[in-house]
């Protein structure tokens, strides 16, 4: 039974091949045939021909269910269309819905950093994905001091997510409302954008332990004038401090500590009367640490641990005293654990320069008075120390 029901499957299809072959050959004449099939039963003289059968023709209407269609059933067929259709409108870029207009602002601007990020060992950016940019990781988001109302990037927080990227510029002096940028523990490089200033609401500032290079521009207190918390520790900044420093008023905590600096600290840095954290640990600094350094009113850590400085005032000798200088592994003959004289003889083997020498120390020297220009320079410093302004 089943070799029978395979035979007649076989007959089937092949009968459906040739009803459909013959559709196509008819269908250049007419686009909606009548397809019937018929069966001829032959036709002229049988037996000799005469005689009641004469001529005999057969034609009878078969149905096959395996093999043909109903009787009289039309296959209908629409008429092809002229031409080829047009293609489909193209599709316009995107529109991005924010619920706020500060964060539309800034969604371009992490985009684009995201592009240049090089190194992502965590896989932290993945989560920078949509348009809500305050669950993205890292982002955090607030409302800005000017519109109580609105909901824009307050903060963010890197530290310890080891990104890569070759430069911040272009990033966080484009974020028009953030207050705190923490990037502790990174691979950032480059220097600080200058334009940072243009930021109204930034007061803490953490770039420790990242790759930055070169000097600390002497515009630092119009750039960063506005930051409680000044973070540069472990980078690798070069040059001397520049006496601009001075001018963070509202810094209440400046730490440059393990970088490749040098030079003497600059007297100007008695004006930070709000800070409480100075940190000048692990670089190159030398010379005479200013007194004036030592009478900050609300000065309670001071670190000047492993530099090159000579001496010392009463004043900084009562902060030792205290606990709250740190000045071991320096060359201060009379204090223990300091370096060897060797290391001290080491480090002045050759001329070192800081511009604005005249303005780093208030240590009296016959070369302060060798000629006209030096001793402007010295009254000018003094100018500066004692109205705690920059001219």
């Amino acid at each position: 039974m089943s070799g029978l029901f395979s035979i007649s499957t076989k007959f089937s299809t092949l009968c459906i091949c040739l009803i459909f072959l013959a559709i196509n050959t008819e269908g250049e004449s007419s686009n909606r045939e009548i397809l019937e099939l018929t069966i001829g039963g032959g036709s002229g003289d049988r037996g000799g021909g005469g005689g009641g059968g004469g001529n005999r023709t057969q034609k009878e209407k078969l149905w096959n269910p395996f093999c043909s269609l109903p009787p009289h059933f039309a296959l209908q067929f629409p008429p092809l269309p002229y031409g080829i259709p047009p293609p489909p409108p193209p599709v316009g870029p995107e529109v991005l819905v924010f619920d706020d207009q500060r964060r539309a602002v800034v969604y371009p601007v992490i985009q684009k950093f995201k592009a240049i990020i090089t190194s992502v060992p965590l896989g932290i950016a993945k989560s920078w994905q949509g348009l809500d940019i305050c669950s993205c990781k890292g982002f955090y988001c607030d409302n800005p001091p000017d519109n109580k109302t609105a909901i824009a990037l307050a903060s963010i927080d890197f530290n310890g997510f080891q990104l890569g990227a070759p430069t911040l510029d272009g990033f966080i002096n484009q974020l028009p409302d953030i207050a705190l940028f923490h990037a502790n523990s990174n691979n950032f490089a480059g220097t600080n954008p200058p334009d940072i200033a243009k930021l109204p609401y930034l007061y803490e500032l953490d770039i420790t332990n990242n790759r930055f290079m070169g000097p600390i521009p002497r515009s630092i207190n119009k750039t960063l004038s506005t930051l409680t918390e000044v973070l540069f520790l472990n980078n690798m900044l070069t040059g001397c401090l520049p006496l601009e420093i001075g001018f963070l008023k509202e810094a209440r905590v400046f730490d440059v500590g393990n970088n490749r600096l040098t030079g003497p600290i600059p007297f100007s840095l008695g004006c930070l009367e709000k800070v409480e954290e100075l940190n000048f640990a692990g670089k190159l600094f030398y010379g005479m640490v200013p007194e004036v350094l030592c009478q900050l009113p609300n000065l309670l850590n001071l670190s000047l641990y492993d530099n090159y400085f000579m001496q010392v005032g009463l004043a900084c000798r009562s902060l030792i005293w205290k606990g709250l200088l740190d000045i071991r592994k320096n060359c201060i003959p009379d204090l223990p654990f300091q370096r060897s004289v060797a290391e001290c003889a080491d480090l002045f083997q050759y001329p070192r320069f800081c511009p604005y020498m005249n303005s780093h120390s208030l240590q009296a020297s016959a070369s302060w008075f060798s000629g006209f220009f030096d001793s402007l320079k010295w009254l000018l410093s003094l100018v500066i120390l004692f109205s705690c302004k920059p001219l």
